[in-house]
């Protein structure tokens, strides 16, 4: 499977599991003040509530003075000019190497460690392959203890001594590092999709999500004992890196739902703070997160690059009926070679040099028919069109057939979730037929993709208006003597989200006792969900 295929699934998933994997109760208790809350996150908890299940218990809390004391977005007046992508990559190099050195000094020099692996040596028996794994991974995550680097397996009790001595000590440089990334303003990380196409590699969005790991595992520490202030700064880099992959120098599907991941986990942390007795209210600096509106747009136009290897693929388009023949015959090739490395890893093999002409002329054989009936419809006549190369004939039908699908599907996807549109429908089974282009199977197979990254967009706005909620109930609850509100537009001195982005329907809410419930569906994600939102100290309504 290609490396960048591989990075679009993982990409795909990530919002999904996010959650699951961020917020869901630990079974080990890490160290932190007596009065810390866990916020419980799961999925299909009971039959009545298949899709995703939060619980949070809240202290009521009025806005903060100034309101933007506690920020969660990045000022213009704190940013400085230069790329940041160098200072994510050096970052990424510290953190890997400090946890090398770690593992090695406390790890794999250890007599823990060599009984493991080799039992034989020292008149030991050997344990099962998966009791080796998890043992070991239990020896690394107390050298190493940052819970989000780790699977639930590995996960045990950690000394609060060593857990400080890591985020104080050890990764203090990489904190360091990302905080001078995130002021930077722009964020290029150098790779050129214009020339190699499918065949691009992106290791920053690897290298990205374990920075953004370290500092979930921060924040989260920070949460639990008490830093406040440090845990809203650390947050406010994490959605800085977010930010800086989503909106960098060119935007595709890959980073645009790995960057919506990680904000995803960065989130999970606000909502861990929100539930802390003590904590802040962070309506006004919830409020500041705002996604630019044509990001889903712009990483849809470059995905064209995938088919094309150039430079400026809209001239390819603005010359569908003036390019030479030579420059035809290139546009195939660039269009069939990216259909099949889609399916492998071996970019630019010989035998795919044979596969390709043979499809060439497949292609041609299928194609010529609709690319004849297309000059026939600009007045053509049957002798002008038999003199034209096969190329001049199919490959112009090709490309406006890739244009008209993209450009539905571009302008289509910026509709509201459930409009239907007589004039503009974009139906994937109009996609699925391939007699009339090859290039059908690559839109085929990135229809699927394009709809699990709106779905991830519309649930990253979803969470957000969750957070929002959270914090309005608080306050209300503040102002009002304890007491929930009987709706969300009682909340009267704040603006509360009342449509879920996910299918434009309101939040169902309702009160019983102590405790608000806000209902909302979450389509590809389990159904309808709920959010249960209860006060400590509520007082009595009248």
């Amino acid at each position: 499977m290609p490396k960048r295929t591989l990075i679009f699934i993982i990409g795909l998933m990530l919002p999904m599991i996010v959650p699951i994997l961020a917020d869901d109760e630990p079974a080990i208790k890490f160290p932190a003040r007596d009065t810390f809350r866990e916020v419980s996150d799961q999925w299909n908890t009971t039959p009545d509530i298949p899709g995703r299940h939060i619980q949070i218990t809240v202290t009521p809390a009025e806005l903060p003075y100034p309101l933007l004391k506690y920020r969660l977005n990045t000022y213009v007046t704190e940013m400085e000019s230069g790329n940041a992508a160098p200072l994510y990559s050096e970052a990424y190099w510290v953190l890997k190497q400090t946890q090398e050195n770690l593992l090695r000094w406390k790890v794999y020099e250890t007599t823990d460690y060599a009984k493991l692996q080799w039992p034989g040596l020292i008149g030991g028996e050997r344990p099962k392959s998966d009791e080796i794994r998890i043992t070991a991974d239990k020896l690394k995550f107390k050298a190493f203890p940052i819970p989000a680097w780790w699977s639930r397996d590995a996960w045990t009790e950690i000394d609060a001594a060593d857990e400080e001595q890591l985020y104080n000590d050890y990764l203090k440089q990489v904190y360091h590092i990302i905080e001078k990334a995130g002021r930077k303003r722009d964020c290029d990380w150098g790779y050129i999709t214009e020339y190699k196409g499918i065949a691009t590699l992106l290791p920053h969005v690897q290298n990205a999500r374990d920075l953004a790991r370290f500092l979930q595992g921060k924040a989260n520490w920070e949460i639990r004992n008490g830093k406040y202030d440090d845990a809203v700064k650390t947050i406010r880099l994490g959605l800085r890196l977010s930010e800086h992959l989503k909106n960098s120098d060119f935007p595709v599907l890959v980073t645009e739902l790995v960057g919506i991941a990680i904000r995803g986990i960065m989130e999970s942390e606000i909502r861990l703070l929100s539930a802390q007795p003590d904590a802040p209210n962070l309506y006004p600096a919830l409020t500041q997160i705002i996604e630019p509106g044509d990001l889903f747009q712009k990483s849809l136009q470059a995905e064209q690059y995938w088919l094309f290897s150039r430079q400026n693929v809209q001239e390819v388009f603005e010359r569908i009926d003036t390019a030479t023949d030579t420059e035809y015959m290139m546009l195939l090739d660039d269009i069939l070679s990216t259909m099949m490395s889609a399916q492998r890893a071996d970019y630019g093999d010989v035998k795919d040099k044979f596969k390709t002409a043979n499809m060439k002329t497949m292609a041609c054989i299928v194609c010529y028919p609709y690319g004849k009936a297309r000059l026939l419809k600009q007045g053509f006549s049957d002798e002008e069109i038999e003199s034209m190369s096969v190329y001049r004939v199919v490959v112009p039908h090709i490309l406006e057939e890739i244009k008209a699908a993209y450009d539905k599907l571009i302008v289509a996807s910026s509709f509201p979730v459930g409009s239907q549109h007589a004039a503009i429908v974009f139906d994937s089974n109009d996609y699925m037929n391939i007699s009339e282009s090859p290039a059908r199977i690559y839109l085929a197979m990135l229809l699927p993709a394009v709809e699990a990254a709106k779905n991830a967009f519309l649930r990253q706005e979803q969470g957000l208006d969750l957070l929002k909620i959270v914090e309005a109930i608080r306050y209300y609850a503040a102002v009002h003597e304890g007491q929930l509100p009987e709706s969300l537009e009682a909340i009267g001195e704040l603006y509360v989200p009342l449509v879920n982005p996910m299918d434009n329907k309101p939040y169902v809410y309702r009160t019983e006792g102590n405790t608000a419930f806000i209902e909302f569906n979450s389509p590809n994600s389990g159904g309808k969900s709920r959010l249960d939102v209860t006060i400590e100290g509520l007082g009595t309504r009248d």
